[in-house]
Formats: C-alpha cells, sequence, structure tokens
C-alpha cells in the first residue's frame, strides 16, 4: 500500500500559508507522524537563536541533501529538504539589519504619576481610582503597524489626548505623552494600530471604536481610570 504524501503534497504549503489544516491531517496517522516530524525540527531550527552563516552554507546544505542515501522512509527525506528550506528562511531573516525584521506586537502602557508629574507611582490597575491633580502617563509602541494613533478619553464623549507616532517606520520607538487629570471623570486610554488610514475621532470612544473596526483598524484598550 502507498504512503499518503498529503502532508508534503498540501500540508506544509497550508502551514506556511497560516491556513487550517484540512481534518484528514488530524486522522491520517501517515500525516500525523509526518507533521510531528516537521514540527520537530521547525522547533530546533527556533531555537538555534541568532546565527552567523558561514559563506556558501546554502550551496552545502543542498550538496549533502542531494548526495544523502535513501532510506527505506522516502518521505523523511522529502520532510529534511523541506526543513532545509525553512532553515534558510530563518538565517536570511536573521541576518536582515534589525530595523527590517519583524517588530514586536503594538503595546500600550498607562502609568500613575504625582501631581508634579515626577514620581512615579506604578502602572494603572484595573478599578484605579486617582484625585484630581494627579497625573497620567500613556505610552506606547506601534509594533509593525504602519498607522497608528493614541488617544486618551475622558467618559463617553470628550477626546482629551490624541498624539501620533513621531516615525512610524521606527517600529519599536517609544511615543505618547504625560497628562494633567484636571477634572473628575473616567479615563481610558486607547491605541489605534492599522494597515490603513484610521478614521479621524468624534470624541466618542464607542463610535471611534465602531469607525476603527469597519476601516480595519485594532483597537487596544487601556483599564479604565476614575478621578475623583
Amino acid at each position: 500500500m502507498s504512503t499518503c504524501q498529503r502532508f508534503e503534497q498540501e500540508g506544509l504549503l497550508q502551514l506556511q500559508q497560516g491556513v487550517p489544516l484540512d481534518p484528514h491531517f488530524s486522522t491520517c496517522a501517515e500525516c500525523v507522524q509526518a507533521r510531528s516530524f516537521y514540527e520537530q525540527l521547525q522547533g530546533e531550527i527556533a531555537g538555534l537563536g541568532p546565527l552567523t552563516a558561514p559563506s556558501g552554507w546554502q550551496r552545502d546544505v543542498w550538496t549533502r541533501i542531494a548526495s544523502s542515501t535513501p532510506t527505506r522512509q522516502p518521505r523523511r527525506r522529502w520532510l529534511y529538504v523541506a526543513a532545509a528550506a525553512l532553515a534558510a528562511t530563518v538565517v536570511a531573516f536573521m541576518m536582515l539589519p534589525s530595523g527590517l525584521q519583524r517588530p514586536a506586537e503594538p503595546t500600550l502602557h498607562v502609568e500613575a504619576r504625582d501631581p508634579d508629574g515626577g514620581a512615579r507611582r506604578g502602572i494603572v490597575t484595573p478599578g484605579a481610582t486617582l484625585v484630581v491633580g494627579s497625573r497620567l502617563a500613556v505610552r506606547a509602541t506601534i509594533g509593525r503597524a504602519p498607522y497608528a494613533e493614541l488617544r486618551l478619553y475622558r467618559n463617553d464623549d470628550q477626546l482629551m489626548l490624541q498624539v501620533f507616532p513621531p516615525n512610524q517606520s521606527e517600529s519599536s520607538s517609544e511615543f505618547g505623552a504625560t497628562v494633567l487629570l484636571d477634572a473628575v471623570g473616567r479615563y481610558r486610554a486607547v491605541l489605534f494600530v492599522s494597515n490603513h488610514p484610521i478614521p479621524s475621532s468624534s470624541g466618542a470612544p464607542d463610535a471611534d471604536y465602531a469607525a476603527a473596526d469597519k476601516a480595519g483598524a485594532r483597537a487596544i484598550i487601556s483599564s479604565d481610570v476614575s478621578v475623583r
């Protein structure tokens, strides 16, 4: 009986494209074994850390694969070829200048400060309450998003702060502002990130969330801060 080759022919490509695998790949014993072997190789490659590749390493890899002795499990040899291709991708990525590598996910941090804006009082936690005259430091990074905007709302109808990254190409750079909380209310920071231009604010957070979502933007929302 012939060995099932669907994982090599279809499954690998689906994994690399991020497409959900066909149910066959969780029920076929041969495909389950092939996927397990491939994921083991993938994990070992990922665990290598930063690499310095010697000159001509790609040629040497493919030469060794081409000259390897066939075994009773030809599928495993094929998977080594696929793993070598994956290794080439990983090494090429690691050798890119740091500014061209895939940056981290977007982040949003909200920190309470003393009224003079100096001493830190710590990261704001859910249910936090501050007094009028305190300050709020709002900071964010944009990850890999080409468009980003940081906003601070008060209650459900006031836009208190609107900040754009000084340089959108520097995705790991932190940006933000420190705001004086001069009125009683409920404050909420929101970081919008998107692959497309972000709609202008209406001043109302719920309406802005809906408009951003419709435009394909993602909203990262902080915990509410009550000021009394």
